[in-house]
Parts: structure tokens; C-alpha cells; sequence
């Protein structure tokens, strides 16, 4: 893709916002759509300062009263990805804290999944984005944050009925890295037998290559 990709991106976003609000065409008012394709734009840069301030122009727009900025859950997604390609020391932290924020909203009924249903809380993918972010970091805490997450995905879906939080390979693989990167051989097996548990009792997404 190009690199002026977010540049130019951002200035067709002020143009419509511009002619919108001096009434030179009413019909080209920016909605979720539109602020998405911008966040993204600046996320595969890896210009996360970029994408969280088009991200608030966005919720800010939204909270003015133009409900079709209403954020959705795609772009929530696209910003703990970005938070997990930045490599900053922070990352994992302000993921989690996405996350925390899209089960809050969700809990609300105030997060669109698409045009006909609000979301009832974050999928297994945004989950294993965050993870892969504690997974990747330095931090200290690492290990034992992607463990409490995948712990809470199988209690979620046990508990709870919740399908579209099943762990699956990512999520395991990104909880073994986590162990793996800092030398615990005695956390990566026991992830490992909790994995081929998951997938003998019949959750076939949490197969490896090595079942």
C-alpha cells in the first residue's frame, strides 16, 4: 500500500466533515464506515497516535449526534492490533484495557457488531489479539495475564454458553509463547495439556499440528 495511505485517507475524512458542516452537500456526512477505513489506514502504519485520534474524532462526532459514527467492535479490533504491532512497552496494557472497554459498552448495548445487532461482548479473535500483545511484550506479567485470559475465555464459554469465546490454537500458541519466551518449559506444558484437553473434549478449533 502506499505510504501517504493514512495522509490521504485523513484529508478525504476533513473534506467531507467540512463540506457536511458548511451545508455544501448534506449526503456525505462521515459514519462508521468511513472514520474505520481511516483508523485502519493509520493502524497498518503502525501509527498508533495517528489511528487513536482519528478514533476520538470519531466518538466524538458520535456523542454530537451523528449516530451512524457510532463505534463498532471491527474498530476496536483494529486498534488493539495496532497497539500489538507498535512494540511499545505500554502495548499490552492499553490492549487490555480496549478490551475491558468493548465488554463494558457491549454490557450497555452500546457497541454495533453490524447494522442489525449490538455486540454481547468480545469474540475469541479479540481476545487472542490481546494476548498476542502481553504475549510479544517484556513485561514482567506477561505469562500470567495471557494465562487469566485464557482461563476466562474457557470459563466464559463453559459457564456462560459463550461460543464465540472458545479458545482456539492462536489462543493457546499465544499463551505458550508468552511462557516460552521468558524459559518456562513447566508453564508451556502445562498451557500444552490444557490444549489437547480442550481439543479431546471435542473443541476442534484448539487443534494443533501436533494432535
Amino acid at each position: 500500500s502506499r505510504k501517504d495511505s493514512p495522509r490521504r485517507a485523513l484529508d478525504l475524512l476533513r473534506a467531507m466533515t467540512t463540506q457536511y458542516e458548511n451545508g455544501i452537500n448534506r449526503d456525505v456526512r462521515p459514519d462508521r464506515t468511513t472514520y474505520t477505513a481511516v483508523v485502519d489506514a493509520h493502524a497498518r502504519k503502525g501509527d498508533i497516535e495517528g489511528a487513536l485520534d482519528v478514533f476520538k474524532t470519531m466518538k466524538d462526532d458520535f456523542l454530537s449526534g451523528n449516530r451512524r459514527a457510532r463505534p463498532s467492535v471491527h474498530v476496536y479490533g483494529i486498534l488493539i492490533n495496532a497497539w500489538s504491532k507498535s512494540n511499545h512497552p505500554d502495548a499490552p496494557i492499553e490492549a487490555e484495557r480496549l478490551l475491558k472497554k468493548i465488554t463494558e459498552l457491549s454490557s450497555k448495548g452500546r457497541l454495533k457488531i453490524s447494522r442489525e445487532r449490538f455486540n454481547t461482548g468480545p469474540n475469541t479473535q479479540i481476545y487472542n489479539q490481546v494476548m498476542n500483545c502481553w504475549s510479544k511484550s517484556d513485561r514482567p506479567e506477561g505469562p500470567a495475564r495471557t494465562l487469566d485470559m485464557l482461563n476466562m475465555m474457557a470459563l466464559k464459554y463453559r459457564n456462560d454458553g459463550l461460543v464465540d469465546v472458545r479458545p482456539d490454537r492462536f489462543s493457546y500458541a499465544s499463551c505458550m509463547n508468552a511462557f516460552a519466551r521468558r524459559g518456562d518449559v513447566e508453564g508451556v506444558s502445562r498451557v500444552w495439556k490444557m490444549m489437547k484437553e480442550d481439543y479431546y473434549s471435542g473443541n476442534k478449533s484448539a487443534k494443533s499440528n501436533r494432535h
